[in-house]
């Protein structure tokens, strides 16, 4: 099913979708390449020391170190989920949504490598005290170098993948237009929906998946490997919301679909104490943040993910009833998508109020947001006789 709607994307557009797609799969690759080994490596020292007791703050650096490489990995996989995304569903948004990801994925690169650097000097500052392995020692040098050009590698993807990212967009820049017509009032009501459909994307790494790798951390604080307190928060509460997250993205949509007030205001609920959650585990493992900063970063951005979904869900509700709804119909498992045509009014001179077209005629529309088999008749220019 995916890979037939690629190759459409392919034959009906410009070659820009697949050489975009093509640099964020040779990211992911050279990401995978790098990090992967370099988890291995950072596993293996510590599985070497963990009986020394001499290096429990050692041992706790490790942990973080590890927790690192494995959420980036995660991070650049959701990322490429992102850009194809992007390209089948032919949403500009989602496309420069990925595209500027990956100068979050260097600032994680530069982070990761700061973080190995303490821990290497970490470890020359106790070498004169406990013997240190040179197998250790040599493992951990080349896990500097292998982040060290995982930095150089994405930071070199920065500036073309903006760029393809451009060049894309412009495929489908009148894909609004061609689909709502020229009424600002709609176009706006409809540009609010595509943000909060590109932040419940968002959400599924910043919510959902950060609160399953916290509980995998969490399983972790009975022994001596990780010596950072993740255990302050109670499991019960992180089981709840992993639970409940990914089906509550499947409810906001439904909920636009069918313009449904109570819908919308229990996702919005289930996200606003989502937010008092994650402050909660900020407050309780504080500590942790000031000497983490990847943990703070991550954290931070899993605030704001949730404060920009709220406010957007909260826009798109105050919208409901407002003539929208007609263009946002969503049946994400029907396999053969049944056209409509635009709502019903008792007059032509109703639609033109609603929607602000004028001497304009819409053919049927597709009622998901790919908006590829779209025609539209153009208006005929009539002039007046000399």
């Amino acid at each position: 099913m995916l890979s037939s709607e690629l190759k459409n994307r392919f034959t009906t557009k410009s070659k820009w979708s697949t050489s975009f797609l093509s640099l964020a799969a040779f990211q992911v690759l050279v990401a995978l390449g790098l990090l992967i080994p370099a988890f291995l490596h950072v596993r293996q020292i510590h599985d070497n020391d963990l009986s020394d007791p001499a290096f429990q703050e050692y041992i706790g650096k490790a942990f973080k170190v590890s927790g690192e490489c494995f959420m980036f990995i995660v991070f650049e996989i959701w990322r490429l989920w992102l850009a194809i995304d992007g390209v089948i569903r032919m949403n500009s948004r989602t496309i420069y949504a990925s595209a500027s990801f990956t100068i979050l994925s260097f600032l994680f690169s530069i982070m990761l490598v700061a973080e190995s650097v303490n821990w290497i000097k970490m470890m020359n500052s106790m070498e004169d005290i406990y013997p240190v392995s040179p197998r250790d020692d040599n493992l951990r040098l080349i896990n500097q170098y292998l982040q060290i050009a995982l930095s150089v590698i994405i930071f070199l993807f920065i500036f073309p993948t903006f760029w393809v990212a451009n060049r894309v967009t412009k495929d489908f820049g009148w894909d609004v237009y061609k689909k709502i017509g020229s009424s600002i009032k709609i176009q706006e009501m409809y540009i609010h929906l595509q943000w909060l459909s590109l932040m419940l994307k968002i959400d599924i790494f910043f919510e959902f998946t950060s609160y399953v790798l916290l509980l995998l951390y969490q399983t972790f604080n009975s022994t001596a490997e990780t010596h950072i307190n993740l255990d302050m928060t109670p499991d019960s509460g992180l089981i709840i919301f992993i639970l409940v997250l990914l089906p509550s993205f499947l409810l906001c949509r439904f909920s636009i679909s069918k313009e449904s007030h109570v819908l919308m205001t229990l996702f919005i609920a289930i996200q606003i104490g989502f937010i008092a959650n994650t402050v909660y585990i900020i407050v309780t493992t504080f500590s942790v943040a000031t000497s983490w900063y990847a943990y703070m970063m991550y954290s931070v951005g899993v605030l704001i993910a949730a404060v920009a979904t709220v406010s957007l869900a909260v826009k798109c509700q105050l919208n409901f009833g407002k003539g929208l709804k007609d263009f946002v119909q969503w049946h994400p498992w029907k396999k053969d998508k049944s056209k409509r045509r635009s709502a019903k009014y008792n007059s032509v001179h109703e639609a033109d109020d609603c929607y602000g077209v004028y001497d304009r005629r819409r053919n049927s529309t597709p009622i998901d947001d790919d908006e590829s088999t779209l025609q539209i008749d153009v208006p005929q220019q009539t002039r007046a006789r000399p």
